[in-house]
C-alpha cells in the first residue's frame, strides 16, 4: 500500500525540466525497485515462518501418537525443515523447528534400537509359532502371530533393511495359512457345539424334570456355552 500511495504522489508531481528530472526519476525507480525487493524478501521469509510452523505442529502431533514413527517419512521432513530453518537459523520459527526436531530424532533413534531388538527375537518367535500350529495350541498361536505381524511392522517402519526382514517375513506368509485353517475349523467346531447345545436346551425344556434337576440342568448348559465364548 506504501508504494502504491508514493507512485500515486510521483505521478501528481510537477514535471520538472527533462535534464533535471531524469536523474530524481532514476533514483526514485532504484528506491522503488529496492523496497520492492526487501517486501518479497518478507514475504518469502513469512511464507517460509508459515511452512516451518505447521512442520513443528506436524512433529508435535507425531510425538503425541504412541504408534511408531515411521522413518522414511520423518527423514523426508527433516530435509525439508532443514533446507527451511538454514535461511534463517536464528529467528523463532527455525529454533522451534530445531527442537521438535531433536526430540524426534531421539524418539526415533530409540525406536530404531527397539526394532533391532525384536529383530534379533524373530527367529525364535516364528520357531514358537510353528511349535504351537504343530501341537494345536490355537490360542498361543494366534497371539504369537499378533505379535510378529507388529514386530514386522515395526522393522519397515523403523526403516529395518529390507534384505534383513525379508526372509523371516516369508517365513512368517507360509505359517499364516495353517494358523487361518485352525481357527476355521475352531470356529466351526464351536459353532457345532453351539447347535448342539440349542438342541439338548430344547430337549431339557420339554422333559418333565423336577424344578431342581431343570434347574441343575440349566445351568451346567450355560456354563458349557460361557466356555464356548
Amino acid at each position: 500500500f506504501l508504494l502504491r500511495d508514493l507512485d500515486a504522489a510521483w505521478n501528481v508531481l510537477e514535471r520538472l525540466p527533462e535534464e533535471q528530472e531524469d536523474p530524481l526519476r532514476q533514483a526514485y525507480a532504484a528506491a522503488v525497485a529496492a523496497v520492492s525487493e526487501q517486501v518479497e524478501k518478507r514475504r518469502q521469509l513469512d511464507r517460509r515462518n508459515e511452512r516451518l510452523d505447521r512442520m513443528t505442529a506436524k512433529a508435535g502431533d507425531w510425538l503425541q501418537r504412541s504408534a511408531p514413527l515411521e522413518n522414511k517419512r520423518i527423514q523426508q521432513w527433516m530435509r525439508e525443515g532443514d533446507a527451511l530453518a538454514g535461511l534463517q537459523p536464528d529467528d523463532s520459527a527455525a529454533q522451534q523447528f530445531k527442537q521438535a526436531r531433536d526430540q524426534l530424532q531421539k524418539r526415533l533413534d530409540k525406536q530404531i534400537v527397539h526394532a533391532e531388538e525384536k529383530l534379533q527375537r524373530l527367529p525364535e518367535h516364528l520357531d514358537l509359532l510353528e511349535q504351537e500350529l504343530d501341537e494345536g495350541v490355537l490360542r498361543k498361536a494366534t497371539s504369537l502371530h499378533q505379535s510378529l505381524q507388529a514386530d514386522l511392522a515395526l522393522l519397515h517402519d523403523s526403516g529395518i533393511g529390507r534384505q534383513r526382514v525379508d526372509k523371516l517375513e516369508l517365513r512368517c506368509r507360509q505359517l499364516t495359512p495353517r494358523l487361518r485353517e485352525m481357527q476355521n475349523w475352531r470356529k466351526w467346531g464351536t459353532d457345532q457345539h453351539r447347535r448342539e447345545l440349542c438342541e439338548t436346551m430344547a430337549q431339557v425344556a420339554d422333559a418333565e424334570l423336577p424344578p431342581e434337576e431343570l434347574t441343575d440342568q440349566i445351568q451346567l448348559l450355560q456354563n458349557e456355552w460361557k466356555k464356548l465364548d
